[in-house]
């Protein structure tokens, strides 16, 4: 366990969170509870997961009352077999980003669940991007698969991960590029837009070239900040506000202490709700 302490290294603050339990949960219990809600989109029925009776649910940061008024019912199959996934034992979350169909729009679906250690979903946070909610997105562009470097397995200390990532929220909102360590190669996604080195033919590319360039110029404050941590293969899952204007779900590939690759999805502030209406993980 790492103490709380730790938020306070990186800039989040922890003052007021609500208590979770604390109980870690093994990583197959977190894959099978995943599985189990993924399986509805393959098999297009109702998620066959276990919710406890006092789960709380939210659809793009509005809380709902029912995994009925989620998008799960609606989606029909996979886009592409594209998963990035995070198993973090220490806090009893699991989150995944994948690339189903609405109908006939694709979207990217970014899924959370804090779980019991028997396999219960006490929270089920549901972030959508794309199709009718998004007024740039090009999900379409994106590969089949996230690359082999997310299927690698890069053990790190946890609080060396979260501080990795965390650092990338905190250079832009101090402004300073060099506050975050990222690859030369490293490449950025942003509903299905790749900004950075290497663009792929038909891609249109945003921001400022390197993952951790142009922030002088950016310069926004970056808040509401969470993060879920998967210790075995080196990925962070992020969500926070941009600037009082954007809500993102973020994952990150960390290798040696330097960030990879970035996939992001975003959604305008103004078309959700301006509050998180959850808290983050508390580890001790």
């Amino acid at each position: 366990m790492v103490s709380s302490n730790i938020f306070a290294l990186v800039g989040i603050s922890v003052l007021g969170c609500a208590q979770i339990s604390l109980a870690a949960c093994s990583r197959p219990v977190l894959q099978t509870t995943l599985d189990n809600l993924f399986r509805s989109i393959e098999n297009a029925r109702a998620p066959s997961v276990k919710l406890a009776s006092s789960v709380k649910i939210s659809l793009n940061n509005a809380v709902v009352k029912s995994i009925a008024e989620t998008s799960f019912r609606n989606f029909t199959k996979w886009a592409k077999p594209s998963q990035i996934k995070v198993l973090d034992e220490t806090t009893c979350n699991v989150a995944a980003m994948s690339i189903p169909k609405y109908g006939n729009n694709t979207q990217i679906l970014s899924t959370r669940m804090q779980m019991t250690p028997t396999g219960e979903a006490t929270e089920l946070e549901v972030f959508v991007t794309g199709g009718n909610t998004n007024y740039i997105f090009f999900g379409d562009y994106l590969s089949e698969t996230p690359g082999d470097i997310w299927n690698e397995k890069n053990p790190a200390p946890r609080a060396e991960l979260l501080k990795c990532v965390d650092s990338y929220a905190s250079a832009i909102t101090a402004g300073k590029s060099n506050m975050v360590e990222v690859s030369p190669t490293c490449s950025r996604y942003e509903n299905g837009f790749k900004i950075g080195n290497n663009l792929a033919k038909g891609q249109i590319g945003l921001g400022f070239g390197q993952c951790n360039a142009g922030f002088e110029l950016i310069k926004v404050p970056v808040t509401d900040r969470r993060w879920y941590i998967d210790t075995e293969t080196g990925i962070g899952f992020g969500n926070f506000n941009f600037a009082v204007a954007l809500w993102l779900h973020e994952s990150f590939k960390v290798k040696d202490g330097k960030i990879e690759q970035i996939y992001a999805g975003m959604i305008p502030n103004f078309w959700s709700v301006p509050n998180d209406p959850w808290s983050p993980p508390k580890v001790e």
